[in-house]
């Protein structure tokens, strides 16, 4: 790879995403030395040294990547001479995406992860018969593996750090048809911006263009839900930093302070499937006067798939079929959480003094598997189950049914895992468990954690002090099943 430096020049950008990027700093750097492929590539580093020196000549990469993980591939040709083809293996030797590019500007690729494991990277020239030197990015973004979030008519900075970088931010809507006004400002000259927004639905809504002007675009958010700004540089040739503010021109665009009053902290369905598993939970409205609630559906890692807006008459409940309603949408999200909140005339979330309450089943109709709870109440005065930071579950673990407990773990947005402390039978301390997600939810089965002979009872804290929920179902195999509630041990 360390050769001659030929005339074409590339630029390659792998990004790690589960739920979009927050904005990258720059990246400490690994040397590529001729003969010691495959070289590996760790988050946040990026190659110098790399080149195709002969017409045969393939490079080889490897990153590793987890279930769940969007990958954006992007290619930036400095040069048009040369035709770069781009394969990635999975951690099977299967080839899950393979592009090339004759001539042209830009090249990208994007994928979701399926298997947790090393992925390939294999680079060669496509016809055998150029040359180039280049240059592969790769970022796992971090920390919290979401956007940055904006609020309205505030400024904020940022930078594109290399030429291939790429900048998310979020915002949220209350309500739909609010007219809004985006605004970019660069700080160096030469600097082409390119933005793209994505509506709560992910159709993409804008998608402007500027060469070496700042960028204002006015449009309209038809929905309430959470939206999604990228900005990079149209031609993946310069730097610089910028100003983001995206300005409300009319509506309701304050953002609701503090978590949903509902919480339906876990639910698994089998997508498209008849029978299988499902979630169905129930909200039932304790007053006397009709009440306008809305209904978000996230995936795991947060992702807002479906909202809807239903009344719900006094003294009424509601029962629905998470699986349903996300087949309706055609998503295939198969693990998530829903937040519940009443909405007033405005369609703006208020607080609830207890109106509301629920319960749900999980329900493997093949496994004839149910286990059930009620719906977690955010508000911690006046809830039977709540948000909190240290849980205490105690289960039955082993014996003949086989199956195990699930643990079912809920963390708010930023959370970075969980710790656990097991106690024996007599009360001594035991092991010691730690669980390290960007996850929302998470699933854990007894029979992966390290419980040891006289299991008594564990203890887990959520990290850097934050509130979540915990439940666990007890698995026998199909024969029966029964959930057992966490306690909450916070003072």
């Amino acid at each position: 790879m360390e050769r001659a430096i030929p005339s074409a020049t590339w630029t390659l950008l792998i990004l790690l995403l589960a739920s979009p990027a927050v904005a990258q700093q720059p990246e400490p750097t690994v040397q590529c030395v001729e003969g010691r492929d495959p070289i590996f590539i760790r988050d946040g580093e990026h190659t110098v040294g790399c080149s195709i020196d002969e017409p045969s000549d393939e490079d080889q990469f490897l990153f590793y990547a987890e279930e769940g993980d969007v990958v954006l591939i992007a290619f930036s040709k400095l040069s048009p001479t040369f035709d770069g083809r781009l394969e990635i293996r999975d951690p099977q030797g299967d080839i899950i995406t393979s592009r090339h590019c004759s001539a042209c500007d830009e090249l990208t690729r994007r994928f979701e992860v399926e298997r947790t494991g090393n992925y390939r990277l294999n680079f060669h020239e496509r016809d055998h018969d150029g040359r180039t030197r280049y240059t592969l990015h790769l970022t796992k973004l971090a920390p919290s593996l979401t956007p940055q979030v904006i609020t309205f008519d505030t400024t904020f900075e940022d930078r594109i750090d290399f030429i291939t970088d790429t900048d998310q931010f979020t915002f949220s809507s209350l309500e739909g048809f609010v007219p809004v006004r985006l605004i970019l400002v660069r700080k160096e000259e030469d600097f082409d911006f390119k933005v793209e927004v994505q509506d709560p639905d992910n159709f993409t809504i804008v998608n402007e263009r500027c060469d070496d002007c700042d960028l204002v675009v006015e449009f309209d958010l038809l929905a309430a839900g959470d939206y999604v700004v990228t900005v990079s540089d149209k031609d993946n040739d310069a730097v610089t930093e910028y100003d983001i503010e995206i300005q409300c021109l009319g509506g309701s665009c304050e953002p609701f302070a503090g978590d949903p009053p509902l919480l339906l902290p876990f639910f698994e369905v089998d997508p498209g499937s008849t029978s299988g598993m499902t979630t169905f939970f129930s909200v039932r409205n304790g007053s006397d006067e009709r009440v306008n609630v809305r209904y978000r559906y996230f995936s795991r890692l947060g992702r807002l798939e479906h909202t809807e807006i239903r009344f719900l008459g006094p003294q009424a409940t509601r029962v629905v079929d998470v699986r349903s309603v996300l087949d309706s949408q055609g998503s295939t999200t198969e693990t998530g959480f829903v937040d519940i909140s009443i909405l007033d005339n405005f369609g703006n979330p208020i607080a609830d003094t207890g109106v509301l309450s629920g319960d749900y089943f999980r329900l493997d109709f093949d496994g004839n598997f149910a286990s059930g709870d009620l719906l977690v109440n955010t508000n911690r005065t006046n809830s039977p189950r709540q948000l909190c930071n240290s849980w205490t579950v105690r289960f039955f673990n082993g014996g003949v049914f086989g199956g195990g407990t699930n643990f079912f773990f809920y963390l708010p947005e930023g959370a970075l895992g969980l710790d656990g402390v097991v106690y024996s039978q007599d009360g001594d301390v035991g092991n010691s468990l730690e669980i390290e997600t960007t996850r929302r939810v998470i699933q854990r089965n007894s029979s992966e954690l390290d419980l040891g002979e006289e299991f008594g009872h564990v203890v887990w804290t959520f990290k850097d002090g934050v509130l979540g929920n915990i439940s666990a179902a007890y698995d026998a195999s199909g024969r029966f099943s029964v959930g057992t509630q966490a306690v909450c041990s916070d003072p």
